[in-house]
C-alpha cells in the first residue's frame, strides 16, 4: 500500500502535520494527524483505530488483534464502514436500542424493504444532486 498511495514531499500519506518526523509511513484518512521528533513509526488512522507501532515490529499486529478478540471488543467483530454491492454505510454511532447510521447509495442502485421485530426505523433523506458549474473567466 505504501508504494501506491499518495505522498507528501516527507512520504506521508493524508492529512499529516510534521517537525522533525523521519523515516516513518504516517497515513491519515479522517482525522488531522501530527508528529513531532519522531523515527521509523507506522501510524495509521482509520474511522475505527489508530495504529502506532515501530517499523521493525509492525509484524506483530497479530497480537494486538488477538487482544481484541480475547477481550470481546466491538472493534474486533465490526468495522465502522461497510461497503455492500448498492454502496456503504458508517455506523455514526451505536447504543443497546438504537443505531445512527450514514448511508451512501451508488447511483441506479436499490435497498432492500426489512422489517425488523425487535426496533423500529426511522429514516431521513438528503438527496445530493450533482451540478456542473463552468466559470468563464475574461482575457
Amino acid at each position: 500500500m505504501w508504494e501506491v498511495s499518495e505522498k507528501d514531499e516527507n512520504g506521508n500519506h493524508g492529512d499529516i502535520i510534521s517537525h522533525n518526523t523521519t523515516n516513518s509511513y504516517i497515513s491519515a484518512n479522517n482525522k488531522l494527524v501530527t508528529t513531532v521528533g519522531v523515527d521509523n513509526l507506522v501510524i495509521e488512522e482509520t474511522k475505527d483505530a489508530i495504529l502506532v507501532a515501530c517499523k521493525d515490529q509492525v509484524q506483530d499486529v497479530k497480537a494486538i488483534v488477538e487482544k481484541l478478540k480475547s477481550q470481546d471488543r466491538y472493534e474486533y467483530k465490526h468495522q465502522r464502514e461497510v461497503f455492500r454491492p448498492w454502496g456503504k454505510y458508517d455506523s455514526l454511532d451505536f447504543g443497546e436500542r438504537d443505531q445512527v447510521k450514514s448511508i451512501t447509495v451508488k447511483p441506479g442502485a436499490k435497498l432492500s424493504l426489512q422489517m425488523h421485530h425487535h426496533r423500529a426505523e426511522h429514516w431521513v433523506w438528503f438527496l445530493v444532486q450533482p451540478k456542473l458549474l463552468t466559470v468563464i473567466k475574461p482575457f
